[in-house]
């Protein structure tokens, strides 16, 4: 591990040696555009409407399957 740390360390001492004085300070290492989606509210399903297909329901829940995995 000593040897893979010092291979780290030395690599970090030869990007020390570039010139970075012409180089504004980024936040991601590539440009990007338009990368988040335009986000807008919309009204929910009713509780109903979600139960509709479910195969079987108790109250506001889907009801499943128990199962138990024992060790």
């Amino acid at each position: 591990m000593t040897k893979d740390l010092n291979a780290i360390l030395e690599y970090a001492d030869k990007l020390n040696e570039l010139d970075t004085s012409n180089i504004p300070p980024t936040s991601h290492a590539i440009p990007y555009a338009m990368c988040l989606e335009k986000v807008s509210v919309k009204s929910s399903l009713s509780i109903e409407d979600v139960l509709l297909n479910a195969p079987d329901s108790d109250g506001n829940y889907f009801k499943v399957p128990k199962i138990i995995q024992e060790m």
